[in-house]
């Protein structure tokens, strides 16, 4: 996987992306992927169990893909539906993960193009984390003491209560706060869930 730096757009610029989401990390980041070895991860206050949600594969079905991505600030450990950043790596003269190499994997996949952005995401998801789902729920419930569905529903009915409050407020939404709405008013008012077992196979055959 090819990966792109560019010191001075990014000083320039000043991290417009890393104000709005920390930056999502691939399995090959981590050096074991078990549940002991993460939980010590996780504790360390610098990365959140985070996720993505989608619709399936009919019109009427919905799941939720689990993976790691460096923590916003003052955001939870199990981090479903961010407010997004500020990333807690983001300083006033750049990131403090200093070795690029050691930096969420996916984070190095945008292509600095322009001070303030867009700039030029290279990666597609091939849905990666499939494999450790299973352990990211664990943990997941372990931090939260609820069930994962339980979990998921309350941060979701939470996410969109926030995102009202601010178009009420004629705040702008981020992005990534425009395709929760979205998903949230279209998919899941009244759709049946699938645990990402029940469907995995259909996304990475």
């Amino acid at each position: 996987m090819k990966k792109y730096f560019n010191k001075e757009m990014c000083a320039s610029c000043k991290g417009a992306c890393c104000k709005e989401m920390g930056c999502v990390y691939l399995p090959s980041d981590f050096e074991c992927l078990e549940f002991e070895y993460l939980k010590n991860l996780l504790n360390q206050g610098k990365i959140s169990i985070s996720g993505q949600p989608f619709n399936g594969f009919c019109s009427d079905d919905w799941s939720y893909l689990l993976y790691l991505r460096a923590r916003n600030v003052s955001s939870p450990i199990v981090d479903l539906f961010s407010k997004g950043g500020p990333c807690i790596n983001l300083t006033e003269i750049g990131c403090s993960i200093a070795d690029i190499n050691k930096r969420p994997a996916l984070g190095l996949t945008v292509e600095p193009c322009k001070v303030g952005g867009p700039c030029h995401q290279h990666y597609t998801n091939d849905f990666s984390w499939l494999e450790y789902n299973d352990v990211l729920k664990q943990l997941s419930e372990y931090y939260s003491n609820k069930s994962f569905l339980e979990v998921l529903v309350t941060q979701a009915k939470d996410m969109n209560l926030r995102i009202i409050e601010k178009l009420k407020n004629k705040e702008e939404l981020f992005n990534f706060e425009k395709f929760y709405y979205k998903w949230y008013r279209e998919i899941m008012l009244g759709k049946p869930y699938y645990e990402i077992e029940e469907i995995k196979y259909l996304l990475n055959p």
